[in-house]
């Protein structure tokens, strides 16, 4: 895995046209972070956009599929619940999309959706995820990356980029 995140780093640069500038959410389908832990995500989202771009991950974690967040300055990793989306809502307002970086794995629960999509766009009117990336190793059916992305009733105002190995 660190390998395939390093090409990503290293093609991704903040400022350049490579792959994902200005990408809030990473979706692998193909396993590529299968053996990383949200920690090494971290690390790769710090590398890739450094420290003042995104505060947040977001990820469904291994053991109970419940909806988290892990602080990338502090390390605390907390429910993302609506109480932590309302104070994400109240210190970053629209701009929440562009301090919370969303991890979507082939791991996560099938169908399950990223919660407060609607509730954020309804009211800042823009979906939560900005452009997602999508590593996959066919996607001809995009059902696919539909499933993986909880089933989004907001992927239609999403842009995605595909890279297929």
């Amino acid at each position: 895995a660190a390998a395939a995140a390093g090409g990503i780093g290293a093609d991704a640069g903040a400022g350049g046209g490579g792959i994902g500038a200005g990408f809030n959410v990473l979706v692998d389908l193909c396993g590529i972070f299968k053996r990383s832990s949200i920690h090494q995500v971290r690390d790769l989202v710090l590398k890739q956009f450094g420290p003042d771009q995104f505060h947040y991950v977001y990820h469904i974690d291994q053991t109970d599929s419940s909806d988290r967040v892990l602080s990338i300055s502090s390390d605390n990793d907390v429910q993302f619940d609506e109480e932590f989306y309302k104070y994400l809502c109240k210190t970053y307002g629209a701009g929440l999309r562009e301090k919370v970086f969303f991890f979507v794995d082939n791991r996560n629960v099938i169908g399950k959706d990223v919660p407060f999509q609607l509730i954020y766009q309804r009211r800042f009117h823009q979906p939560m995820f900005t452009k997602s990336v999508v590593l996959a190793h066919d996607v001809d059916d995009f059902s696919k990356i539909w499933q993986a992305m909880g089933r989004s009733r907001t992927m239609n105002d999403t842009i995605f980029t595909i890279y297929k190995s």
